[in-house]
């Protein structure tokens, strides 16, 4: 397939976008990998990344290339390069974009009405299933009972209380909003003395706009929440209110090379890469950087990104963790994000896992190019706390919302649940003659972020229709919220800005369900007066709720102007009409967490290995404050994990858990291959140097690795 090309921002015949200072190593001809190297992505046409060689970090001669100063082509500067002997490889500028950027499990739109002050949110580490196990997190019987990483200390509010000093955190991905309150003490500030030095902002550094690189911080990059949610799982501040990160004591630094609405090209990654190694030389061996967390990706291979995170390990020892991508592959058969950095021993790569200790069915995977998988789906952590992207959720506000039903105990309001059709088969919507069947049933032995949650079963023969291949099936349901008697009307009649909120998961066939309204697009709200079954409300629209299948957790958020005016006096119900999306032969949901209220907050749950990297890099942070670092750490988070009954298709068949303990065997991760950091070719004698070599002697196979093309074996 011809790949896309991307108009150049910059047409000039020699455009080198990055020059790597690569060790000495020898040329490679890769002239016929150029076609290869074309079709397997997208790339800025007239841009190319190269690496000329160098010795001791100095480029050993420049190119006498006769390259003339007019407009090429990629196809054209990649031939010529070639047959340079100076050039040590040369690849497109391949153009890629964040992992799941659009996977946001509540992405709110519209602007709302207000914002919930750090006063006003709860402690929400009840809410946080990937970090540990309580009964309070959202848990149906397809959960585990151990599906999480099991923090230590998570319970604490402390900062501090899980590592033993502060650890620098690089997070490579949009920029981070520095306004929210679980951050703002979180994030590096750079000194105006750093700031000239390194070319940054007081809050980070823009790799990502070659017009303005360096002191700038980009607003539409921040409202893309991508990088204050990742930063969020990193390392939210322990502080008693919100979420809580992985590690208990990090400093972010905040390096935006998305900004082009999530668009990222490879000459944006070096630059992070190479910002990160100009860091280092500044700073104090404590505020060296010791982990980048990349939740992004790419079609294609790069040797220039995978030199850049060799450089900053064999320099730094710094260790870069990367996500395995989302669409359900098998990496091992695809040139895939993570396939630049498959065997760097400086690379972790991360799928993402549910709370059944399976791999969510978006996730990449393979058992020879991803390593570990860590919680990933339905993960609650920091959104931008903006109007625009602030939400409401309804654990969060619980104490002063109007309506809050957690299914926790019997004296709330009483929640039914209908599945309408009509003579046998499916009714419309909004058609007030259907048959309504109540299967609605209430559990107390199943957890949804407290002691109950309400289950639903759906009669198959009433599926709306099928999608998805016929992967999922469609269900019209009705809940009815009785509210006579509760006071809860009078509260409610009048208020502006209303948002109505719900949680779902799916039941034992399925960890993942999603939810939609009906054909309009719209979910509704409907209240009826309680005088005649003839009296009812207008209908109140709401933003729609479901984008994929993997975003489990939902919260409906009003769009366009208040319309508080159409509640209506005590004696009222809520009814909602939705449609329910089930995995083919699920017939269980279960919903948690439904309320109204008009304060939002800042938090909010996302899906996707974006979700699983940092809370790999988080646990790399609390491990590199016990003094791990470079190839030996890299190795420590892989070893730490917990191999399910059934092994996941990944290198080490688990997911990470700090209570692992590094061993082989059932209780502990699956023998790992070792980790090689370097090759010394001397006469005849070839030294390799790494971890992981095991005890038994063993044999090494050498091959000389060529873009686009199989590794060629070495002639003895």
């Amino acid at each position: 397939m011809k790949p896309r090309r991307v108009p150049s921002r910059l047409i000039i015949s020699s455009l080198v976008v990055a020059l790597l200072h690569l060790a000495l190593l020898p040329s490679v001809a890769h002239a016929d990998a150029i076609d290869d190297m074309l079709a397997v992505g997208s790339y800025a046409d007239g841009e190319v990344v190269a690496a000329f060689m160098s010795q001791d970090g100095k480029v050993m001669a420049q190119s006498d290339a006769p390259y003339e100063i007019k407009p090429l082509m990629t196809e054209e500067l990649l031939r010529l390069l070639a047959e340079d002997p100076n050039v040590a490889f040369a690849e497109p500028n391949y153009t890629f974009s964040l992992e799941d950027a659009n996977q946001s499990g509540t992405r709110p739109r519209g602007v709302l009405s207000s914002q919930a002050d750090a006063s006003t949110v709860g402690d929400l580490k009840s809410m946080q299933w990937g970090n540990w196990t309580t009964d309070q997190t959202m848990r149906t019987e397809a959960f585990t009972a151990n599906p999480s990483v099991n923090v230590p200390n998570f319970a604490a509010s402390l900062r501090g209380a899980n590592m033993s000093k502060p650890v620098v955190v690089a997070l490579l991905d949009t920029a981070v909003d520095n306004r929210h309150p679980d951050l703002t003490n979180v994030l590096y500030h750079f000194s105006p003395e750093q700031q000239a030095a390194l070319g940054c902002y007081d809050m980070g550094y823009n790799a990502g706009n070659k017009g303005a690189r360096g002191n700038y911080y980009n607003p539409e990059s921040v409202s893309i929440g991508h990088g204050t949610h990742t930063a969020g799982i990193i390392g939210a501040e322990w502080n008693g209110f919100g979420t809580s990160g992985v590690a208990s004591d990090v400093r972010i630094v905040s390096i935006d090379f998305a900004s082009k609405g999530g668009v990222v090209t490879t000459s944006d990654a070096i630059c992070a890469f190479e910002f990160v190694d100009r860091f280092n030389k500044q700073a104090s061996d404590d505020e060296r950087i010791r982990i980048t967390s990349n939740s992004w990706g790419a079609m294609h291979t790069s040797r220039a990104i995978d030199a850049a995170v060799r450089k900053l390990g064999e320099t730094w020892n710094t260790v870069s963790v990367f996500s395995a991508g989302n669409d359900g592959r098998n990496n091992d058969h695809y040139e895939r994000a993570n396939s630049y950095v498959q065997n760097n021993p400086y690379a972790v790569i991360v799928a993402n896992s549910s709370g059944d200790e399976a791999l969510n069915d978006s996730s990449d995977y393979g058992t020879g190019s991803v390593d570990l998988a860590a919680p990933g789906t339905r993960i609650l952590s920091t959104m931008t706390d903006t109007d625009a992207h602030a939400q409401y959720l309804a654990d969060a506000t619980r104490s002063i919302d109007p309506l809050y039903v957690g299914f926790d105990g019997d004296s709330e309001p009483r929640v039914t649940v209908s599945q309408l059709y009509q003579d046998g088969k499916p009714s419309v919507w909004h058609d007030d003659t259907v048959v309504k069947s109540d299967v609605g049933t209430q559990v107390d032995n199943v957890h949804a972020c407290g002691p109950g949650s309400l289950r639903v079963d759906v009669d198959q023969a009433y599926s709306v229709d099928s999608s998805g291949g016929g992967k999922f099936s469609h269900y019209d349901v009705k809940f009815d919220v009785d509210l006579t008697d509760t006071g809860i009307a009078d509260r409610l009649e009048g208020l502006e800005g209303l948002h109505l909120g719900l949680m779902f998961a799916g039941g034992t066939d399925s960890a993942s369900a999603m939810v939609w309204s009906l054909a309009t697009n719209l979910a509704n709200i409907e209240f009826t007066s309680g005088i005649s079954p003839d009296s009812r409300a207008d209908w109140l629209p709401f933003d729609k709720v479901i984008t994929e299948p993997q975003a489990n957790d939902k919260t409906i958020e009003e769009e366009g102007p208040p319309t508080g005016a159409a509640l209506h006096p005590e004696g009222d119900h809520l009814v909602i009409k939705l449609r329910v999306a089930l995995p083919a032969g699920c017939t269980t949901f279960y919903v948690d967490s439904l309320g109204l209220g008009t304060q939002t907050s800042p938090y909010g749950f996302k899906t996707g290995t974006s979700m699983s990297t940092p809370v790999v890099s988080g646990a790399g942070a609390v491990l590199a404050s016990q003094g791990h670092e470079g190839t030996e750490l890299a190795s420590l988070l892989r070893s730490k994990v917990r191999v399910p009954d059934h092994a996941l298709a990944v290198k080490t068949g688990g997911i990470f858990d700090f209570l692992a303990d590094g061993t082989t065997g059932a209780s502990g991760s699956h023998a790992l291959g070792p980790d090689i950091t370097g090759i010394k070719v001397d006469g005849t004698t070839v030294t390799v140097t790494g971890a992981n070599f095991g005890a038994e002697p063993a044999s090494v196979n050498l091959a000389r690795y060529v873009v686009g093309a199989e590794d060629q074996p070495l002639a003895a």
